[in-house]
């Protein structure tokens, strides 16, 4: 299931329309089909609201498995997370990464 999916699974069910959601994260009508159509993805800041509007935690977009989230997701909340990190934390971070990719043979220095 792709975010878009998920989230229009999730205004579904809580039984709002795409304009009550769109008013609630200050977005156009047209703004919340494209989500749900997967054809752009909220930022963080409309992610929050979104949440928010749904009654769920931000992390319960991403909640079942076959959820891929968006590439543009995973660098905003490594970026956001290594912005609260300190250099040492930094450094560790991207050490434990190398390691990670080396070990499941997706380490593209090593080709």
């Amino acid at each position: 299931m792709a975010l878009g999916d998920r989230i229009k699974e999730l205004r579904t069910m809580r039984e709002l329309t795409q304009e009550q959601v769109a008013e609630s994260c200050n977005v156009s009508i047209s703004t919340v089909s494209r989500w749900e159509s997967n054809r752009s993805t909220p930022i963080r800041k409309h992610r929050v609201l979104l949440a928010a509007t749904l009654q769920i935690d931000e992390n319960s977009f991403f909640v079942t498995p076959d959820v891929m989230l968006p590439e543009n997701v995973i660098v905003e909340e490594v970026v956001q997370a290594m912005k609260r990190m300190s250099l040492d934390q930094q450094r560790l971070l991207l050490y434990m990464a190398h390691g990670i990719m080396e070990f499941t043979g997706n380490d593209s220095d090593s080709t």
